[in-house]
């Protein structure tokens, strides 16, 4: 791959990823009542999925255009002459990239480069405080890393095998507090919501800042409404876990807490334990179905596609 092309694949990869990330921006008022309908499990499953759309869709959209120089669709470079850029194995774009299309693929770099390093970073400092943790607290039987602190918390640190903490202070308070907080934290290991968090922070960094931030607070707010629900569907109890929320916000100082954990959120958990309105599920199977068939119609698509990106490239030279 020549210099020329890189530059005009990262173009292809910003401005697919930018027009991805608009058009979800542009939709939010409707993407967030369909949201509401969800359960919140499948809500959080849709979130990540509009998460990592700009980078799917834009390398999805890339390996289409290199499919016609592969031989599985009608290669027409030939027919865009020698004056325009060529997003194709074979034939060298012949154009030197100007700026605009410099502007491009530097942009997208450094979005990747920048949320590269902020998983790597989120990547340490759970590894650094998991092990920290670890050495502070007393193991149990069931799983549960007993901390030696008075205020009354749990949560979940780790990423590939989260671990569940949870003070003396909780382990002091009733049965059914205990019972009820450490179900929503197991529901958090269960889902490995701490990794899917830090996935979730490398591909929104191709989302534009804006619509980036707002589907990572609602992705974060899923998740605990996910682990709220596993908790009422054990126990039978919605109200019962919201006051349990409510107590322990109360006991709960402002001290943040290093991991996923069980407080925070708590005026939209209330409101939704207190009236579900999720009765709608999107499940693994519907996401891959949907993943495959925008596969299938990329390769459908690959002359088109590959026509009109060389068509916007041409724009920029």
């Amino acid at each position: 791959m020549t210099l020329e092309l890189l530059v005009l694949s990262l173009a292809t990869i910003a401005a697919v990823s930018i027009l991805m990330s608009a058009l979800i921006y542009t939709l939010w008022p409707v993407l967030r009542g369909v949201l509401g309908r969800l359960t919140p499990a499948a809500e959080s499953r849709a979130l990540f999925a509009l998460s990592s759309l700009p980078l799917f869709g834009s390398v999805l959209v890339l390996a289409a255009c290199f499919l016609p120089s592969l031989g599985l669709a009608i290669d027409h470079c030939v027919h865009h002459g020698l004056h325009h850029p060529h997003l194709c194995l074979h034939h060298a774009p012949l154009v030197a990239p100007t700026l605009a299309a410099l502007a491009m693929a530097g942009f997208i770099v450094v979005r990747a480069a920048h949320a590269s390093y902020r998983a790597a970073r989120g990547l340490f400092r759970s590894v650094s405080t998991a092990r920290t943790l670890c050495q502070a607290a007393a193991p149990r039987a069931d799983g549960v890393h007993v901390l030696p602190k008075e205020q009354p918390e749990a949560f979940v640190v780790g990423l590939l095998r989260p671990k569940l903490f949870a003070s003396q202070g909780l382990l002091s308070m009733s049965e059914d507090v205990q019972r009820i907080v450490l179900a929503h934290e197991r529901a958090h290991v269960h889902r490995r919501d701490p990794l899917r968090q830090l996935i979730a922070t490398a591909f929104l960094g191709f989302h534009l800042p804006g619509i980036a931030g707002i589907i990572r607070r609602r992705l974060q707010v899923a998740a605990e409404m996910a682990a709220d629900a596993h908790a009422a569907d054990t126990f039978g109890d919605g109200p019962r876990v919201a006051d349990v929320l409510l107590k322990l916000t109360r006991a709960h100082h402002a001290h943040p807490v290093p991991g996923v954990g069980f407080v925070g959120d708590l005026e939209v958990r209330v409101h939704r334990l207190l009236a579900p309105r999720g009765r709608e599920s999107l499940g693994p199977a519907a996401l891959t179905a949907i993943i495959g068939a925008a596969t299938l119609s990329a390769v459908a698509c690959a002359e088109p596609l590959h026509h009109a990106v060389e068509t916007f490239l041409g724009l920029l030279i």
